[in-house]
């Protein structure tokens, strides 16, 4: 991938709060719930997605690592790279 000189913020989503943690999809679910939003308000598709950043309250509060890579394969979007920050 090409060094990329400029970024935008073309959507914001957010998922419900009663479904961040429910029992069906957990953490996951609520996440993908946020980006597809993200997505439909920014007119877009998951194959536009060239990069993503996640912020998260960390490995112990989550109970799980690897957030970048899990959440690009729940979208769809591998091998694009998604950088989680703490």
């Amino acid at each position: 991938m090409a060094a990329v000189s400029k970024v935008a913020i073309a959507g914001v989503g957010q998922s419900r709060r009663d479904s961040a943690y429910n029992k069906k999809g957990g953490w996951k679910s609520a996440v993908v719930e946020a980006v597809y939003e993200a997505l439909k308000d920014a007119r877009m598709d998951p194959s536009d997605i060239d990069g993503g950043v996640v912020n998260y309250h960390g490995e112990a509060y989550m109970g799980y690592g690897g957030i970048g890579p899990t959440l690009a394969e729940e979208l769809g979007v591998t091998p694009v790279g998604i950088i989680p920050i703490v």
